[in-house]
């Protein structure tokens, strides 16, 4: 199920922009081996107890990239009368690329196979006794409540609810700054500065299933495992070239 939404703007007077928007929810029962967020079916013979968010499940996700030529110079759409102010405030390009989207939906698990299947992967669900998202301080060592679980009763399968814990958001902003100085008819020399994760806003992820596995004591509920694919330090990188 989903919802999507863009708004696009073509490039006019220097400016262009695109917006998108997703609202969305998957569920499955077996969406077979998806790193932690993936999880097979507890029992083969009541594959419909398994259904639930699935590994993919995004909830909301954002999406937003500018493009800015700051019209200014001569010919342009602003002036300011005077070659050297339009050399100075001219030829200036800003780009940006803003993201978030919500983190993904893991599931609390037993690692002991208590049910006694004989399955070596991980795949039984702990046992919800109470409510995961209060009665606790949230923090990187406590993304949920855990005492809100338990290990089911020998030879059971657990009945938490399948994606349950939702991961942090994912935000990144990456920008920028292209300059253009005009040197001889046609050349001229371009310096661009760019920044990727601009305000290093850093996005742990859950450590696999350390942080969700009821047997993982040490780990259990915690976010403070690696950074989550994709997220990166902030980085800084220059670059000049000759256009002619």
């Amino acid at each position: 199920n989903a919802l999507q939404v863009s708004l696009d703007k073509r490039y006019t007077s220097g400016l262009s922009f695109q917006v998108a928007y997703t609202w969305s929810e998957s569920y499955t029962a077996d969406d077979g081996w998806f790193n932690s967020e993936g999880l097979t079916v507890q029992d083969a013979y009541h594959p419909g107890a398994s259904r639930g968010y699935a590994g993919t499940n995004v909830p909301q996700a954002l999406a937003i990239n500018t493009l800015y030529d700051i019209p200014v110079g001569p010919g342009r759409r602003f002036s300011t009368g005077n070659r050297f102010g339009d050399y100075i405030l001219g030829n200036w390009e800003l780009t940006n690329i803003f993201t978030a989207r919500s983190g993904q939906n893991q599931t609390v698990v037993d690692s002991a196979d208590i049910a006694n299947i004989g399955n070596p992967n991980v795949y039984e669900r702990a046992n919800q006794i109470g409510n995961p998202f209060s009665g606790f301080t949230k923090s990187k060592n406590e993304w949920f409540n855990t005492a809100a679980f338990a290990i089911p009763a020998q030879y059971t399968f657990g009945n938490s609810y399948r994606g349950l814990i939702q991961g942090q958001r994912f935000i990144n902003f990456d920008t920028s700054v292209i300059r253009s100085f005009p040197l001889w008819r046609e050349m001229q020399f371009k310096f661009q500065a760019q920044a990727f994760n601009l305000f290093n806003h850093t996005v742990f992820g859950l450590n696999e299933y350390n942080s969700t596995d009821i047997n993982s004591p040490s780990t259990f509920g915690s976010v403070d495992g690696q950074q989550a694919t994709g997220n990166t330090n902030r980085e800084l990188q220059f670059s000049g070239k000759i256009v002619f």
